[in-house]
């Protein structure tokens, strides 16, 4: 559960993985009665380090029932089973605990809370005894990277100070970008209302162009006075009815939740979109802002790479670099799938022009970033290597 800085005792110390001076990298702390246990490196670790790799404590297989969970959970040792019933166990839906109690609805509880999805061969989910004591945060440092072995590498995604909170994202990057509400929706599975720098701060995801200047923009912020409410705009000042803005930005999401894979989504109507969106900026109507709003940012992305495709190498630049921002922004200096994607079509643009040595500089800028992501940033690694392999060929068609 995100929380606040309080004050922590340590509990007990990870020994997986040490630094040069052999001292464990993270520690185990407990924050309080209500949060439970968290995660600190006492010392500090650059982006990429790996702070804790552990098998798993408990592996549940796909398709696999709760009741022949609980049997496997019966069949451990006193000891595994201590293990896994100290872990945090949020209460879910009644019909789901029916027929459970004592050390076994405790069990049901933890599997649900603490399970995360294995992918490949030997697909299903695993409880791991450190790495799931990471608490959760909308701006993360650190993430859950599971190998396809089941091998549980905590890895670091951006430089953490000493004494920090190592702080994961039980939710996707997707839903990272979307709006407090949408986020706070999808971590209700585990039982808590977040309450990290990004939910209990402006909120970073609605910045709407203010159509009087076509400059500034005006982002959702809270009010004492209304609870919430369009903020002025950030360059002219103006201020303008919330039913205005309001509507505008339901128009756009209206938009937007056409673009589906599963309703025949083409690349072609994405694109149309996103060009809708910059003719709408530009004759400085009420729109998202390009580097200030989640519907800005999902078009920008998607344009992005059909505009690679159609050999648009200069639009395509274009879309990324607002996009950049955006995920700077709510996310910070953290690795992104987002931030990797945009260094990867910039590097497609380059090979596009020519520009060969610059294209396989920014390819293994992409890789780098790429290669501190969980598993799903797979597939954007083979694409990468796609494009570096191309400039070796030196062949420029990237259809």
């Amino acid at each position: 559960v995100s929380r606040s800085r309080v004050s922590r005792s340590r509990c007990f110390v990870c020994a997986q993985v040490q630094d040069q001076g052999g001292m464990p990298l993270v520690e185990v702390v407990k924050v309080n009665d209500e949060v439970g246990f968290g995660l600190v490196v006492p010392r500090g670790a650059s982006a990429g380090t790996i702070l804790i790799e552990e098998d798993p404590l408990y592996r549940r297989a796909e398709g696999e029932s709760m009741a022949d969970s609980v049997a496997a959970f019966k069949q451990m040792t006193q000891m595994e089973r201590n293990k896994l019933l100290r872990m945090a166990a949020s209460p879910g839906l009644p019909e789901k605990e029916v027929g459970y109690t004592g050390d076994d609805l405790t069990f049901v509880r933890v599997l649900r809370t603490n399970s995360v999805a294995i992918v490949g061969e030997d697909r299903g989910g695993a409880v791991y005894e450190l790495s799931c004591r990471a608490n959760h945060s909308c701006k993360p440092n650190a993430a859950l990277c599971v190998q396809t072995s089941g091998t549980m590498h905590l890895k670091a995604l951006r430089d953490i100070l000493p004494g920090e909170d190592v702080q994961v994202s039980y939710i996707g990057e997707g839903d990272l970008l979307r709006p407090t509400e949408h986020r706070q929706k999808q971590l209700s599975h585990w039982g808590f209302s977040c309450q990290c720098e990004r939910c209990t701060g402006v909120e970073d995801t609605r910045g709407l162009q203010c159509p009087a200047c076509g400059a500034g923009t005006m982002k959702y912020e809270k009010s004492e006075i209304s609870g919430h409410r369009w903020g002025p705009c950030s360059c002219c000042q103006a201020v303008l009815p919330e039913e205005t803005l309001s509507g505008t930005e339901k128009q756009w999401e209206e938009h937007v939740s056409s673009l589906r894979p599963s309703e025949n989504l083409t690349p072609q109507i994405a694109l149309a979109m996103y060009d809708g969106l910059l003719s709408s900026l530009k004759e400085d109507s009420s729109a998202p802002a390009p580097d200030g709003h989640w519907i800005s940012a999902k078009l920008g992305r998607l344009a992005a790479e059909e505009l690679i495709k159609q050999g648009r190498s200069k639009d395509a630049k274009e879309a990324v670099r607002p996009l950049r921002r955006y995920v700077r922004s709510t996310l910070g200096a953290a690795a992104t799938r987002v931030t990797a994607f945009a260094t990867y079509i910039e590097a497609a643009a380059a090979a596009l022009e020519g520009k060969s040595d610059e294209a396989a500089e920014l390819c293994r800028a992409a890789l780098q970033e790429a290669s501190l992501l969980p598993r799903n940033g797979d597939q954007l690694s083979d694409k990468i290597r796609r494009v570096e392999a191309l400039c070796k060929q030196r062949e420029l068609t990237l259809s």
